[in-house]
Protein backbone atom coordinates (compact mmCIF):
# COMPACT_ATOMS: atom_id res chain seq x y z
CA UNK A 1 0.00 0.00 0.00
CA UNK A 2 1.43 3.51 -1.51
CA UNK A 3 2.17 6.30 1.68
CA UNK A 4 4.11 9.14 0.56
CA UNK A 5 5.13 12.88 1.99
CA UNK A 6 2.27 15.05 2.50
CA UNK A 7 1.06 16.09 -0.73
CA UNK A 8 1.29 19.79 -1.63
CA UNK A 9 -2.08 20.68 -2.36
CA UNK A 10 -2.05 24.32 -2.15
CA UNK A 11 -4.72 24.89 0.50
CA UNK A 12 -4.39 26.64 3.47
CA UNK A 13 -6.21 26.47 6.50
CA UNK A 14 -9.64 27.67 7.17
CA UNK A 15 -10.57 30.52 9.05
CA UNK A 16 -11.13 29.37 12.55
CA UNK A 17 -9.36 26.31 12.01
CA UNK A 18 -7.82 25.28 14.97
CA UNK A 19 -4.93 23.35 14.16
CA UNK A 20 -2.39 20.88 16.60
CA UNK A 21 0.20 23.53 18.40
CA UNK A 22 1.97 23.93 21.48
CA UNK A 23 3.73 26.85 23.27
CA UNK A 24 7.40 27.79 22.99
CA UNK A 25 7.18 27.72 26.85
CA UNK A 26 6.23 23.89 26.77
CA UNK A 27 7.52 22.26 29.83
CA UNK A 28 10.61 20.22 28.93
CA UNK A 29 10.77 17.46 31.64
CA UNK A 30 8.40 15.15 33.80
CA UNK A 31 9.75 17.50 36.87
CA UNK A 32 8.80 20.80 35.14
CA UNK A 33 4.84 19.59 34.55
CA UNK A 34 1.95 20.95 36.83
CA UNK A 35 1.48 18.43 39.57
CA UNK A 36 -2.02 17.58 37.60
CA UNK A 37 -0.28 16.87 34.49
CA UNK A 38 2.87 14.90 36.20
CA UNK A 39 0.43 12.67 38.57
CA UNK A 40 -1.54 11.91 34.81
CA UNK A 41 1.92 10.55 33.62
CA UNK A 42 2.60 8.53 36.49
CA UNK A 43 -0.95 6.80 36.11
CA UNK A 44 -0.72 6.18 32.65
CA UNK A 45 3.36 4.91 33.55
CA UNK A 46 1.57 2.44 36.54
CA UNK A 47 -1.13 1.17 33.91
CA UNK A 48 1.95 0.19 31.30
CA UNK A 49 3.80 -1.35 33.82
CA UNK A 50 1.04 -3.06 35.74
CA UNK A 51 -0.67 -4.55 32.37
CA UNK A 52 2.29 -5.28 30.11
CA UNK A 53 4.54 -7.08 32.35
CA UNK A 54 3.39 -7.01 36.23
CA UNK A 55 5.15 -4.22 38.61
CA UNK A 56 8.61 -4.73 36.39
CA UNK A 57 7.19 -3.56 33.49
CA UNK A 58 9.78 -5.13 31.41
CA UNK A 59 7.77 -5.23 28.30
CA UNK A 60 7.58 -1.26 27.48
CA UNK A 61 11.22 -0.72 28.77
CA UNK A 62 13.75 0.45 26.50
CA UNK A 63 11.72 0.57 23.59
CA UNK A 64 10.76 1.90 20.31
CA UNK A 65 7.60 3.22 20.22
CA UNK A 66 5.79 4.27 16.90
CA UNK A 67 3.06 6.39 17.76
CA UNK A 68 -0.44 7.06 15.63
CA UNK A 69 -0.21 10.64 15.79
CA UNK A 70 -3.91 12.36 13.90
CA UNK A 71 -3.27 15.58 15.49
CA UNK A 72 -6.42 14.98 18.24
CA UNK A 73 -6.51 15.54 21.52
CA UNK A 74 -6.29 11.32 22.17
CA UNK A 75 -3.14 10.94 20.05
CA UNK A 76 -1.65 14.50 21.01
CA UNK A 77 -1.67 13.76 24.87
CA UNK A 78 -0.50 10.07 24.40
CA UNK A 79 2.95 11.25 22.24
CA UNK A 80 3.34 13.95 25.06
CA UNK A 81 3.15 11.85 28.27
CA UNK A 82 5.32 9.52 26.84
CA UNK A 83 8.02 11.58 25.48
CA UNK A 84 7.88 12.85 29.24
CA UNK A 85 8.13 9.22 30.69
CA UNK A 86 10.84 8.62 27.92
CA UNK A 87 13.78 9.18 30.53
CA UNK A 88 12.22 7.13 33.43
CA UNK A 89 11.03 3.87 30.91
CA UNK A 90 14.25 4.18 28.67
CA UNK A 91 11.77 5.29 25.96
CA UNK A 92 12.90 5.99 22.41
CA UNK A 93 10.17 7.44 20.33
CA UNK A 94 8.71 8.18 16.91
CA UNK A 95 5.69 8.81 15.10
CA UNK A 96 3.27 8.13 11.97
CA UNK A 97 0.79 11.11 10.64
CA UNK A 98 -1.63 9.81 7.85
CA UNK A 99 -3.46 12.30 6.06
CA UNK A 100 -6.59 10.35 4.27
CA UNK A 101 -7.37 12.70 1.80
CA UNK A 102 -10.40 13.03 2.76
CA UNK A 103 -10.46 16.67 3.90
CA UNK A 104 -9.32 19.80 2.14
CA UNK A 105 -7.86 20.43 5.02
CA UNK A 106 -5.77 17.51 6.07
CA UNK A 107 -2.62 18.64 4.34
CA UNK A 108 -2.17 21.62 6.83
CA UNK A 109 -2.98 19.41 9.39
CA UNK A 110 -0.09 17.34 8.51
CA UNK A 111 1.72 20.18 8.53
CA UNK A 112 1.11 20.98 12.22
CA UNK A 113 2.18 17.48 12.86
CA UNK A 114 5.63 17.95 11.61
CA UNK A 115 6.02 21.23 13.55
CA UNK A 116 5.00 19.73 16.92
CA UNK A 117 6.99 17.03 16.35
CA UNK A 118 9.64 18.57 15.52
CA UNK A 119 9.80 21.22 18.67
CA UNK A 120 9.71 17.54 20.50
CA UNK A 121 12.48 15.94 18.50
CA UNK A 122 10.63 13.65 17.87
CA UNK A 123 11.29 12.05 14.54
CA UNK A 124 7.62 12.37 12.23
CA UNK A 125 6.75 10.01 9.18
CA UNK A 126 3.71 11.28 7.14
CA UNK A 127 1.94 9.38 4.65
CA UNK A 128 -0.60 10.49 2.31
CA UNK A 129 -3.74 8.22 0.96
CA UNK A 130 -6.66 8.16 -1.15
CA UNK A 131 -8.68 6.41 1.02
CA UNK A 132 -11.79 6.75 -0.78
CA UNK A 133 -10.23 4.87 -3.45
CA UNK A 134 -9.21 2.17 -0.80
CA UNK A 135 -12.43 1.69 0.02
CA UNK A 136 -13.83 1.19 -3.46
CA UNK A 137 -11.26 -1.45 -4.44
CA UNK A 138 -11.40 -3.23 -0.91
CA UNK A 139 -15.22 -2.59 -0.87
CA UNK A 140 -15.52 -1.61 2.52
CA UNK A 141 -16.80 1.78 3.88
CA UNK A 142 -14.54 4.94 4.17
CA UNK A 143 -14.00 4.29 7.59
CA UNK A 144 -12.85 0.59 7.68
CA UNK A 145 -10.96 1.30 4.62
CA UNK A 146 -9.06 3.94 6.61
CA UNK A 147 -8.42 1.82 9.89
CA UNK A 148 -6.84 -0.87 8.14
CA UNK A 149 -4.74 1.55 5.74
CA UNK A 150 -3.24 3.44 8.88
CA UNK A 151 -2.70 -0.06 10.84
CA UNK A 152 -1.33 -1.68 7.66
CA UNK A 153 1.44 1.37 7.71
CA UNK A 154 1.55 1.07 11.34
CA UNK A 155 2.42 -2.41 11.13
CA UNK A 156 5.21 -1.81 8.32
CA UNK A 157 6.56 0.62 10.83
CA UNK A 158 7.51 -1.88 13.07
CA UNK A 159 10.54 -3.31 11.08
CA UNK A 160 11.21 -0.33 9.13
CA UNK A 161 11.46 1.89 12.23
CA UNK A 162 13.44 -0.87 14.22
CA UNK A 163 10.21 -0.34 17.04
CA UNK A 164 9.24 -2.28 19.33
CA UNK A 165 5.35 -1.09 20.19
CA UNK A 166 2.82 0.38 17.83
CA UNK A 167 0.77 2.97 20.39
CA UNK A 168 -2.05 4.44 19.91
CA UNK A 169 -4.46 6.69 21.62
CA UNK A 170 -7.64 4.65 22.46
CA UNK A 171 -9.04 6.18 25.99
CA UNK A 172 -12.07 4.82 28.37
CA UNK A 173 -14.50 6.67 26.23
CA UNK A 174 -13.49 4.68 22.77
CA UNK A 175 -13.15 1.57 25.30
CA UNK A 176 -16.62 1.88 26.07
CA UNK A 177 -17.82 2.21 22.68
CA UNK A 178 -15.86 -1.32 21.82
CA UNK A 179 -17.52 -3.09 24.15
CA UNK A 180 -21.00 -2.18 23.25
CA UNK A 181 -20.13 -2.55 19.62
CA UNK A 182 -19.02 -5.88 21.05
CA UNK A 183 -22.31 -6.66 22.72
CA UNK A 184 -24.40 -5.57 19.38
CA UNK A 185 -22.16 -8.25 17.59
CA UNK A 186 -23.02 -10.82 19.63
CA UNK A 187 -19.43 -11.14 21.32
CA UNK A 188 -19.19 -13.69 24.11
CA UNK A 189 -17.06 -13.47 27.48
CA UNK A 190 -14.53 -12.18 28.17
CA UNK A 191 -13.83 -11.08 24.82
CA UNK A 192 -17.49 -8.73 25.73
CA UNK A 193 -14.58 -6.84 28.11
CA UNK A 194 -13.23 -4.69 25.14
CA UNK A 195 -10.00 -4.43 23.34
CA UNK A 196 -6.51 -5.32 24.92
CA UNK A 197 -4.35 -2.84 26.15
CA UNK A 198 -1.44 -4.79 25.30
CA UNK A 199 -1.55 -6.78 22.51
CA UNK A 200 1.92 -8.74 22.03
CA UNK A 201 0.97 -10.38 19.22
CA UNK A 202 0.10 -7.56 17.01
CA UNK A 203 2.45 -5.50 18.98
CA UNK A 204 0.27 -2.50 19.91
CA UNK A 205 0.06 -0.74 23.06
CA UNK A 206 -3.09 1.67 24.48
CA UNK A 207 -1.91 3.06 27.46
CA UNK A 208 -4.42 5.54 27.85
CA UNK A 209 -7.13 2.68 27.55
CA UNK A 210 -8.44 3.06 31.17
CA UNK A 211 -8.09 7.08 30.73
CA UNK A 212 -11.23 9.18 30.71
CA UNK A 213 -10.96 11.95 27.29
CA UNK A 214 -11.76 14.45 30.45
CA UNK A 215 -8.40 14.17 31.82
CA UNK A 216 -6.31 14.03 28.69
CA UNK A 217 -8.07 17.59 27.47
CA UNK A 218 -7.15 18.96 30.62
CA UNK A 219 -3.89 17.56 30.30
CA UNK A 220 -3.35 19.48 27.37
CA UNK A 221 -5.62 22.35 28.18
CA UNK A 222 -3.01 23.02 30.91
CA UNK A 223 -0.15 22.98 28.64
CA UNK A 224 -1.12 25.01 26.40
CA UNK A 225 -1.23 22.72 23.55
CA UNK A 226 -4.43 22.85 21.00
CA UNK A 227 -5.34 20.02 18.61
CA UNK A 228 -7.20 19.33 15.80
CA UNK A 229 -11.11 18.20 15.89
CA UNK A 230 -11.91 15.92 12.97
CA UNK A 231 -15.36 17.11 11.66
CA UNK A 232 -15.80 13.33 11.16
CA UNK A 233 -16.10 12.31 14.50
CA UNK A 234 -19.53 14.22 14.61
CA UNK A 235 -21.79 12.42 12.27
CA UNK A 236 -23.67 9.63 13.15
CA UNK A 237 -22.80 7.87 10.47
CA UNK A 238 -20.90 5.45 12.03
CA UNK A 239 -22.08 2.86 14.22
CA UNK A 240 -19.09 4.33 17.21
CA UNK A 241 -20.21 7.54 16.85
CA UNK A 242 -24.05 6.92 17.34
CA UNK A 243 -22.68 4.51 20.51
CA UNK A 244 -20.90 7.96 21.70
CA UNK A 245 -23.41 10.10 20.94
CA UNK A 246 -26.62 8.39 21.44
CA UNK A 247 -26.10 4.95 23.91
CA UNK A 248 -23.43 6.13 26.39
CA UNK A 249 -24.80 9.93 27.27
CA UNK A 250 -28.43 7.42 27.98
CA UNK A 251 -26.21 5.03 30.17
CA UNK A 252 -24.21 7.83 31.98
CA UNK A 253 -27.38 9.38 32.62
CA UNK A 254 -28.74 6.20 34.38
CA UNK A 255 -25.56 5.94 36.35
CA UNK A 256 -23.03 8.44 36.08
CA UNK A 257 -20.19 5.81 37.20
CA UNK A 258 -20.89 3.85 33.93
CA UNK A 259 -17.17 4.48 32.22
CA UNK A 260 -16.04 3.51 35.83
CA UNK A 261 -17.81 0.32 35.51
CA UNK A 262 -16.94 -0.24 32.03
CA UNK A 263 -12.86 0.30 33.61
CA UNK A 264 -14.03 -2.68 36.15
CA UNK A 265 -15.24 -5.20 33.41
CA UNK A 266 -12.43 -4.59 31.29
CA UNK A 267 -10.06 -5.51 34.26
CA UNK A 268 -12.12 -8.74 35.27
CA UNK A 269 -12.43 -9.68 31.89
CA UNK A 270 -8.76 -9.84 31.23
CA UNK A 271 -7.98 -12.01 34.63
CA UNK A 272 -10.48 -13.97 33.37
CA UNK A 273 -9.19 -14.08 29.52
CA UNK A 274 -5.48 -14.97 30.62
CA UNK A 275 -6.96 -17.59 33.05
CA UNK A 276 -8.66 -19.38 29.92
CA UNK A 277 -5.62 -18.73 27.70
CA UNK A 278 -3.26 -19.77 30.33
CA UNK A 279 -5.91 -23.20 31.20
CA UNK A 280 -6.87 -24.33 27.65
CA UNK A 281 -3.16 -24.23 26.32
CA UNK A 282 -2.13 -26.49 29.26
CA UNK A 283 -5.22 -29.03 28.42
CA UNK A 284 -4.57 -29.26 24.62
CA UNK A 285 -1.08 -29.76 25.52
CA UNK A 286 -1.51 -32.53 27.97
CA UNK A 287 -4.13 -33.91 25.49
CA UNK A 288 -3.14 -37.40 24.20
CA UNK A 289 -2.25 -38.46 20.88
CA UNK A 290 -5.01 -41.25 19.26
CA UNK A 291 -3.30 -44.21 19.11
CA UNK A 292 -3.75 -44.06 14.86
CA UNK A 293 -5.17 -41.03 13.16
CA UNK A 294 -6.12 -40.29 9.29
CA UNK A 295 -3.61 -39.16 6.93
CA UNK A 296 -3.44 -35.42 7.32
CA UNK A 297 -5.34 -35.18 10.73
CA UNK A 298 -3.02 -33.84 13.91
CA UNK A 299 -2.11 -36.51 16.48
CA UNK A 300 -3.33 -33.97 19.31
CA UNK A 301 -4.07 -30.23 19.27
CA UNK A 302 -0.87 -28.74 20.40
CA UNK A 303 -0.26 -25.27 19.94
CA UNK A 304 1.97 -26.23 16.45
CA UNK A 305 -0.97 -27.45 15.22
CA UNK A 306 -2.34 -23.91 13.31
CA UNK A 307 -3.59 -24.34 9.79
CA UNK A 308 -3.65 -28.38 10.57
CA UNK A 309 -6.34 -29.92 8.50
CA UNK A 310 -8.08 -31.91 11.24
CA UNK A 311 -7.06 -31.70 14.55
CA UNK A 312 -9.24 -33.96 17.27
CA UNK A 313 -9.73 -33.55 20.72
CA UNK A 314 -9.97 -36.95 22.61
CA UNK A 315 -13.16 -38.25 24.80
CA UNK A 316 -10.47 -38.79 27.53
CA UNK A 317 -9.52 -34.92 27.46
CA UNK A 318 -13.16 -34.04 27.49
CA UNK A 319 -14.30 -36.07 29.98
CA UNK A 320 -14.64 -34.70 33.52
CA UNK A 321 -14.13 -31.50 32.04
CA UNK A 322 -16.97 -28.61 33.08
CA UNK A 323 -19.02 -27.18 30.40
CA UNK A 324 -17.37 -23.60 30.16
CA UNK A 325 -13.72 -25.31 29.70
CA UNK A 326 -15.34 -27.67 26.98
CA UNK A 327 -16.55 -24.56 24.77
CA UNK A 328 -13.24 -22.81 25.44
CA UNK A 329 -11.33 -25.79 23.83
CA UNK A 330 -13.32 -25.68 20.57
CA UNK A 331 -13.27 -22.07 20.19
CA UNK A 332 -9.29 -22.23 20.75
CA UNK A 333 -9.08 -25.42 18.66
CA UNK A 334 -11.07 -23.42 15.53
CA UNK A 335 -9.01 -19.90 16.38
CA UNK A 336 -5.79 -22.09 15.40
CA UNK A 337 -7.18 -23.42 12.36
CA UNK A 338 -8.27 -20.04 10.98
CA UNK A 339 -10.32 -17.24 10.74
CA UNK A 340 -14.27 -16.82 11.33
CA UNK A 341 -15.53 -16.15 14.73
CA UNK A 342 -17.28 -19.29 16.25
CA UNK A 343 -21.06 -18.98 16.89
CA UNK A 344 -22.48 -19.84 20.19
CA UNK A 345 -25.58 -21.36 19.01
CA UNK A 346 -23.08 -24.11 16.96
CA UNK A 347 -20.78 -24.38 20.15
CA UNK A 348 -23.39 -25.20 22.29
CA UNK A 349 -25.22 -27.33 19.94
CA UNK A 350 -21.63 -29.32 19.53
CA UNK A 351 -21.17 -29.49 23.35
CA UNK A 352 -24.57 -31.08 23.24
CA UNK A 353 -24.48 -33.81 20.56
CA UNK A 354 -21.32 -34.64 22.54
CA UNK A 355 -22.46 -35.04 25.67
CA UNK A 356 -25.29 -37.03 24.18
CA UNK A 357 -23.22 -39.46 22.47
CA UNK A 358 -24.48 -38.25 19.18
CA UNK A 359 -21.82 -40.47 16.95
CA UNK A 360 -21.49 -39.03 13.19
CA UNK A 361 -22.99 -35.65 13.97
CA UNK A 362 -21.14 -32.73 11.70
CA UNK A 363 -21.17 -29.10 12.73
CA UNK A 364 -20.06 -26.18 10.37
CA UNK A 365 -18.72 -23.30 11.16
CA UNK A 366 -16.85 -20.11 9.81
CA UNK A 367 -14.18 -20.20 7.88
CA UNK A 368 -15.42 -23.74 6.23
CA UNK A 369 -14.51 -25.29 9.51
CA UNK A 370 -16.34 -28.53 10.60
CA UNK A 371 -16.26 -30.80 13.79
CA UNK A 372 -17.50 -34.40 13.76
CA UNK A 373 -18.65 -36.20 16.97
CA UNK A 374 -16.92 -39.75 16.40
CA UNK A 375 -16.88 -42.35 19.37
CA UNK A 376 -16.58 -40.12 21.86
CA UNK A 377 -13.80 -38.02 20.28
CA UNK A 378 -14.32 -34.61 18.03
CA UNK A 379 -12.57 -34.02 15.25
CA UNK A 380 -12.55 -30.43 13.56
CA UNK A 381 -11.56 -30.48 10.20
CA UNK A 382 -10.83 -27.72 6.99
CA UNK A 383 -10.10 -23.94 7.38
CA UNK A 384 -7.11 -22.35 5.79
CA UNK A 385 -3.77 -21.55 8.23
CA UNK A 386 -4.61 -18.68 10.88
CA UNK A 387 -2.44 -16.16 11.99
CA UNK A 388 -1.92 -16.41 15.87
CA UNK A 389 -3.47 -13.72 16.56
CA UNK A 390 -6.23 -13.31 19.27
Amino acid sequence: MPGSPPAERNTEPAPGLRLLSAPDDLPRTLQALPSAAARLCLDVERTIKGVCDGENGEGVRNCHCVVALSGGADSTALLLILHYLRQRLGLSLSALHVDHGLRPESAAEARAAVTFCHALGIPLAVHTLAVDELAAVWRVGTEEAGRKARYDLLAAALPSAAADWICTGHHLGDLAEDVLMRLVRGCGWPALGGMRLCDPARRILRPLLLTGKDRLEAFLATLGVSWTEDPSNASDTYLRNRMRHGVIPLLTAENPGFLDQVRDLWQLAHIDADFWETRTAATLNAAPAPPSHAEGEASAPHDGAHGAESIRLPKTTLTGLHQAERLRLFKEVLRRMGEGQARAETLLALDAAWVAGRGGTRFMFAGCKTATVRRGDIIFSGGPPAEDTP
